[in-house]
């Protein structure tokens, strides 16, 4: 799928039926009789098949006319009741305190706000372009970061005989206070060619705390280069190969070519994990604004999203590898 916005609007959220069709095609909603009706009467379920179709929604079009929604209808006599076509889905359906589907936006609308997630539409570029509520805008995007996070822990290591990683330190610059963070980076050249970083918030570097994410990232048999003298010293013990370079200031060894350059530190971009300010919650419903998560874990969330974006950087299928994920988070 082309990154150009006008396809996004052509080929993926035309109109709802559309919309439906593209999550359909890519196992995120059930097919046309795939389920059965769940309505319960007198302590029995219904089990009628249900069947697609269109209905009218309360909301109105520019023009004045009711918009049209997708959902199922149960096709058994007496029945005939309506069920969202999100249902089951935890992304895209919100589920009321009556246990019914209720989402303020259509499922056309929240896909527009994904999209613009994937491809780093700021909050305050999808406002403009959306003219939907700061709040609702920062509570997908939180969501969408729900994704990578999930898709963060499901990780493989890296590495392995013949590979190199480099492990260096950064900092998170700021006012001294909890975003003055230390940081770990794992770095490593993958068999696609992308250069996979890892980044872990850490209180010290010292090889007690070092040594635990090395192992648990880093296939051993792999050639490691760091300026830790302390990992150096028990990375033999685990089965690595070390190559250290020393020096506080030194260049760093990029993790293909063996050159001292800063290439590497340059390529691990650290946008501000706070982003924009966020809200209580997304227009009364969510509640996953950033003001409710430490900007500890703000930030660790941040660097996960870094990670999926190092190992996605093909922006014309980004969005169907997102898609990917998140049926792997949430189905």
């Amino acid at each position: 799928m082309s990154p150009l916005i006008g396809d996004l609007y052509r080929h993926i959220i035309r109109d709802e039926t559309m919309c439906v069709k593209y999550l359909q095609d890519r196992q995120l909603l059930p097919g046309d009789g795939e389920r059965v009706c769940t309505r319960t009467k007198n302590g029995s379920s219904c089990g009628g098949a249900l069947r697609m179709c269109e209905r009218k929604s309360k909301k109105r079009n520019a023009d004045g006319t009711f918009q049209k929604v997708v959902a199922y209808k149960c096709n058994r006599k007496g029945c005939q009741t309506y069920q969202s076509i999100r249902k089951g889905n935890a992304f895209f359906a919100f589920t009321d305190a009556n246990g019914r589907c209720n989402s303020q936006l259509s499922l056309a609308e929240t896909v527009e706000l994904v999209w613009f997630w994937v491809h780093r539409v700021s909050v305050g570029q999808a406002v403009q372009f959306t003219g939907r509520n700061k709040k609702t805008i920062v509570d997908w995007y939180e969501l969408c970061r729900d994704v990578v996070v999930a898709a963060f822990g499901e990780r493989a290591k890296i590495g392995g005989p013949g590979r190199t990683v480099q492990v260096y330190e950064t900092f998170y610059p700021g006012d001294g206070g909890p975003r003055d963070a230390r940081i770990v980076v794992l770095c490593g050249a993958r068999d696609d060619g992308c250069l996979e970083r890892r980044c872990f918030v850490v209180g010290d570097r010292d090889a007690d705390t070092v040594m635990p994410i090395i192992r648990r990232d880093v296939e051993p048999g792999t050639t490691i280069f760091t300026d830790s003298r302390c990992a150096r010293e028990r990375l033999a013990e685990y089965g690595y190969l070390c190559f250290g370079y020393a020096g506080a200031p030194a260049a760093a060894v990029d993790c293909v070519t063996r050159a001292g350059t800063q290439a590497v530190q340059a390529l691990s971009r650290l946008p501000d994990p706070a982003g924009p300010a966020a809200s209580a919650d997304a227009g009364g419903r969510r509640g996953r604004g950033a003001s409710k998560i430490p900007t500890a874990v703000a930030l660790s969330r941040q660097l996960q999203e870094e990670w999926w974006r190092s190992v996605h950087p093909d922006k014309t299928t980004v969005f169907d590898e997102f898609l990917g994920d998140l049926k792997n988070a949430f189905l």
